[in-house]
């Protein structure tokens, strides 16, 4: 202990570096989300991956942390290590060590830096594409829905379900980091939000982005309403319910998912129509393979070498085929462990970000991917749950 107090007190005099670093850190991952969004070509970003990787590890020298974060940053680092060893993706290590990283981060200006980032270029994406510059406007062809020459908008960005994920993300940051205003000027904020959100609905037709920003929003004006001088129970309960609800319906998709059949009268007809409801999304999770590797009969512990070769679109399935069931159930027992901490801290506008992306990965993997720039759950995680009393201090929550 004697030794570690006085590496504390060595490094505490790099603080301002330490924080330069974390920002230019994420400047560089948000850069990489962006690119990773649009119609440009994508090479293998291996390279910047290391890049940022040391970084990270950097960041983490230069923090402080007590006895039991280093065994916690330690564990992490050995489940990371297995997972690669085992399925020669690095994604857990750099993810884990990210958070760990955020630990001392000022969570308020880094979302806020991370919102206008985000909103910033993606609003370049989208003004390249109007303009004609560079990006399709928009895709035509089969988009699981029974026609073949459906017309939806894309605004450069790839896919018309990236678009909407996109506002879907950059609208939760929004309603989070406004949520200290007058009653009246989020209620206003949050109608703007809703008509953009039903109008950019018309042009990509992504069912799912919509109802996930509608449900935020609802959440949103639910929460002001609120007196937040009670102490509340049941939004939290709510939350962590509702996080079990969508862990439990993508693992009962994925075990599904052999029954459901191609067409009508291939497999149970119940199962057919819900699947073509979400067009798709279930069937695809057995038969977009030969190994069937979204169904649950090929999730391994620590997954395997073909794991990171397979995308699907069910994102809290993409968890456990992609990392393990071992590793989905501790990434998700600290979901619940933030809910947790956000009830102590009777915090209802972060539970219903955490509460809003549950819902939104059940049917997308926008927020699960190899770009940690589109997950900024991770800083959030790492501030809570690593900062203790120095977020409380640092947020005013």
């Amino acid at each position: 202990m004697i030794l570690l107090d006085s590496y504390n007190n060595f490094i505490s005099r790099f603080s301002k570096f330490r924080d330069i670093l974390l920002y230019l850190l994420v400047s560089v991952e948000l850069f990489m989300m962006l690119y990773e969004k649009t119609d440009l070509p994508l090479s293998t970003p291996g390279y910047v991956f290391r890049v940022t990787f040391a970084m990270t590890m950097l960041v983490i020298l230069f923090t402080q942390y007590s006895l039991k974060q280093w065994i916690a940053i330690i564990f992490t680092g050995i489940i990371g290590v297995i997972s690669y060893k085992i399925t020669g993706n690095n994604d857990l290590i750099r993810i884990g060590m990210f958070v760990c990283a955020c630990k001392s981060a000022d969570i308020e200006k880094l979302l806020r830096y991370i919102c206008v980032f985000s909103t910033v270029g993606f609003s370049m994406i989208f003004v390249a594409s109007v303009s004609g510059i560079y990006g399709n406007l928009y895709l035509q062809g089969d988009f699981g829905r029974s026609d073949k020459h459906e017309l939806r908008y894309v605004f450069g960005f790839g896919h018309p379900n990236t678009v909407h994920g996109s506002f879907f993300a950059v609208a939760l940051l929004i309603l989070y980091l406004t949520r200290k205003l007058d009653r009246n000027i989020k209620l206003g904020i949050c109608v703007v939000l809703l008509s953009l959100n039903w109008i950019l609905g018309d042009y990509t037709g992504s069912r799912t982005g919509v109802m996930a920003a509608t449900f935020a929003i609802f959440l949103a004006v639910i929460a002001m309403h609120l007196d937040k001088k009670k102490k509340f129970k049941f939004p939290y309960i709510f939350g962590a319910a509702f996080l079990a609800f969508s862990v439990f319906i993508s693992i009962l998709a994925a075990a599904v998912s052999p029954y459901v059949g191609d067409k009508l009268g291939d497999g149970n007809e119940f199962l057919w129509k819900l699947n073509r409801r979400v067009t798709g999304r279930i069937w695809t999770l057995y038969a977009d393979s030969q190994l069937h590797k979204g169904s649950l009969e090929s999730w391994r512990l620590f997954g395997d070498r073909y794991s990171g070769e397979y995308f699907f679109d069910m994102g809290w399935v993409r968890v456990f085929y992609w990392y393990g069931i071992i590793p989905a159930i501790l990434i998700i027992a600290l979901f619940f462990i933030l809910i947790y901490d956000l009830y102590k801290r009777q915090n209802l506008d972060m539970l219903i970000m955490v509460t809003a992306i549950s819902a939104y990965t059940i049917v997308e993997a926008g927020f699960v991917s190899s770009y940690i720039g589109r997950n900024y759950m991770l800083p959030v995680l790492g501030v809570y749950l690593l900062g203790g009393l120095t977020c409380r201090e640092k947020t005013s929550i």
